[in-house]
């Protein structure tokens, strides 16, 4: 959104006066603006809890209450130097009052008891005189900018020495845990973490849907993975008018769905790479557990219910289990899926086959077939778990594997890595302290190549071209040290689109042990909440990647849609080794969930790692950035979304270099990007893990360290 002026005797060259929406009316006089700004609508629901009901502090708001006068510009005048800063307080508010409103409402999101309580009061204490005699908003901004730069961590750091799972819940770490304890590796504990998930965080992943894991075993020459992504239908062309709605493929709803994978990537790394030790039974009986008693909300599931009710109330097999009594679950309640319950029961009786070729697949095909849906079962028994090889890069004496074809977003997150690899960093430079160091981090990002949607499966395009360190050296040649550059003008990222209210979204865990043996796991739904759809007695939501799904293109270029391609999605389950005398020492393993925010999360979390020298929980609780095309230029120039965590001298040395930035969320707020890391030290038999707290993240630990070595 954003104002602008057309001159009567140019009317084709409007001249931008306000990037914000607003209303204008001219001066009786011709020669003054005046603009009453309007509120940026609220991002997309990308899952972030309702953990409270207060607004963000008007002064850092941005938006909104804002009136300028702006005098008219001669032509050839750049207007926005004409344009005056947003006023001040008035003469005579409390400085005090709206820092107090401040600390309360991150009191309130993150600090409610323990020590963490004690240290957030201390700062409190040290930093609320020195706002409440600022001089102006400036000044005070300054001082709460300083107060949230030194906030304390809202998760403790979790080391162990044998191993550490961190998940999306502390139900399903805890599950892996277990499962670790009784003598099952680091692949036995991940399908235990990723059944719970589909129960307690229903919302993110689970049986109707699909995913992608990366692991190391000791043993291993390199890293594999293993893709499970859901797989368009037979019957699924643009002649079958049953996935179309209005002329687009439907986004919701039993024709929604591609075949899930989640089940078939389970049972593969469970025969192919599990300890052996641990029964597949063994492993789905915790999620059973939990879906037939019951467990107790938080804020987090709720969140999605109340954004997704009316979808959910368009199928009574969601609405009974999701909508109970029409209402939607509170934090508090105990949440009980019997149906869920009896589905994995069948699983962890008659296995994956069941869900692809036996008892439950002939149920989802009848239910979904007259429902509406296409999906047959020639679709499912033909579906299968895929291993692949790694795609791999190289960032400053560390390598780093992802998942590549048919997911394109690791490729692209390493190829930028790459790029900045050439740039020499302070030591410790972070994006909250070092404006050069950020403003390299998002050129890096701007001047990737264009990576269009990999082709079907078994038809995967040559990405290694992305990933050559000369090519990488010919990108970084294009990089500016001074000023903000625009995007090419057939750049990949674009603005998100506005037509639906709820964004895309996931669920991503790690496991390691002191060993080195780690896995990350990235799986979702498409959308949280899927497909709002669920079959009467199985009691799990479906996907929505049919509309994932794209034509191909006139010239030929990757990214077709046929029949059994696999789906794409913003997916970077990534593993970090050493580069010690020629061999690869296990460091660390991330996992980020949440929409657009995942590549753009797991690049800052590498990046705060290795060359901000920061623990994985400091690195998971760093500010996170969002480089996208901005919706109000129309040059291609860039738009970063930032959550309102960096310091507003370090945002003005950034503007002045051209770079443009939207505030997301409430100042000091942790809002998107959902992550989990492992840090694994082998030689000190030492494993940390980081949660985040933007969700309902936990680590746990199996033989927990003294809290003395957790620093």
């Amino acid at each position: 959104a954003a104002t602008w002026v057309t001159d009567s005797l140019l009317p084709s060259q409007p001249t931008l006066l306000s990037r914000r929406a607003g209303v204008a009316a001219w001066a009786p006089d011709g020669r003054t603006l005046a603009i009453g700004e309007l509120p940026e609508p609220e991002p997309l629901y990308n899952g972030n809890p309702s953990r409270d009901r207060v607004g963000r502090p008007a002064l850092f708001d941005g938006s909104g209450d804002q009136f300028w006068l702006v005098p008219v510009p001669s032509r050839g005048n750049d207007v926005r130097r004409l344009a005056p800063e947003p006023a001040d307080m008035a003469a005579g508010a409390s400085w005090a009052g709206a820092f107090d409103r401040v600390w309360e409402t991150l009191r309130g999101l993150y600090y409610r008891g323990g020590t963490d309580r004690d240290a957030w009061e201390t700062l409190r204490g040290e930093y609320r005189a020195r706002a409440a005699a600022a001089p102006d908003a400036a000044g005070f901004e300054r001082v709460v900018d300083e107060m949230v730069a030194h906030q304390p961590l809202v998760h403790a750091p979790v080391a162990a020495s044998r191993a550490v799972v961190v998940s999306a819940h502390p139900l399903a770490s805890e599950a892996g845990r277990l499962v670790l304890e009784r003598g099952g590796n680091v692949v036995d504990a991940a399908i235990a973490v990723s059944f719970v998930l589909g129960v307690v965080e229903p919302d993110a992943s689970g049986i109707g849907g699909d995913g992608q894991a990366v692991l190391w075993l000791r043993g291993m020459e390199r890293p594999r993975v293993v893709e499970f992504k859901d797989q368009v239908p037979m019957a699924a062309t643009l002649e079958n008018r049953r996935i179309l709605r209005d002329g687009r493929i439907v986004p919701d709803g039993p024709a929604a769905m591609n075949v899930p994978g989640l089940v078939a990537g389970l049972d593969h790394l469970h025969r192919r790479f599990g300890s052996g030790r641990v029964r597949w039974a063994d492993l789905v009986d915790p999620a059973i557990r939990y879906a037939e008693t019951g467990f107790v909300l938080d804020e987090t599931l709720p969140s999605t219910l109340a954004e997704g009710r009316h979808l959910l109330a368009r199928s009574p097999g969601a609405a009974r289990i999701y909508l109970p009594g029409g209402h939607v679950p509170a934090a508090g309640d105990r949440f009980v899926n019997r149906e869920l319950g009896s589905t994995l029961r069948a699983i962890a009786r008659d296995g994956a086959d069941t869900f692809y070729r036996g008892a439950i697949a002939r149920r989802i095909v009848a239910d979904v077939a007259s429902h509406g849906g296409v999906l047959q079962r020639d679709d499912l028994a033909g579906y299968r778990a895929v291993e692949r090889e790694p795609v791999v890069a190289h960032y400053r004496g560390h390598t780093l594997f992802t998942g590549g074809p048919p997911v394109s977003a690791g490729v692209s997150m390493l190829e930028a890595l790459q790029v900045l690899a050439h740039y020499r960093p302070r030591q410790g430079a972070t994006v909250a302290t070092d404006a050069d160091y950020w403003h390299y981090l998002v050129e890096s990002w701007k001047v990737r190549d264009e990576l269009r949607r990999p082709g079907p499966d078994g038809q995967p395009p040559d990405v290694g071209r992305h990933l050559r360190p000369e090519h990488a050296t010919t990108l970084f040649r294009r990089i500016s040290p001074l000023n903000a550059t625009p995007y090419a003008a057939d750049a990949e990222d674009t603005p998100a689109a506005a037509s639906e209210r709820i964004g895309t979204g996931t669920s991503a865990f790690t496991i390691a042990d002191a060993e080195g043996n780690m896995i990350s796991v990235t799986q979702t739904l498409s959308s949280w909440g899927g497909s709002f759809y669920v079959s009467p007695g199985l009691g799990f939501l479906y996907n929505n990647h049919l509309r994932a799904s794209r034509a191909p293109a006139d010239d030929g270029r990757d990214g077709g849609r046929a029949a059994r391609a696999r789906s794409n999605t913003a997916s970077v389950p990534t593993l970090g080794f050493r580069e010690v005398d020629g061999r690869l020492v296990p460091r660390f393993a991330i996992g980020v969930a949440g929409n657009t925010w995942i590549p753009a999360a797991g690049y800052s979390i590498i990046t705060g790692l290795v060359d901000g020298g920061l623990s994985m929980q400091q690195a998971i609780e760093a500010p996170r950035f969002l480089v996208e095309r901005d919706p109000a230029d129309r040059a291609g120039a860039a738009r970063i979304a930032i959550e309102d965590r960096f310091p507003r001298a370090l945002l003005q040395a950034l503007t002045a270099r051209g770079h443009r930035f939207q505030k997301i969320g409430r100042k000091g707020e942790l809002r998107y990007g959902y992550a989990s890391g492992v840090l694994i030290d082998v030689g000190a038999g030492r494993v940390e893990g980081g949660a985040d707290p933007r969700r309902s993240h936990a680590a746990v630990g199996l033989d927990a360290l003294p809290a003395d070595t957790q620093q």
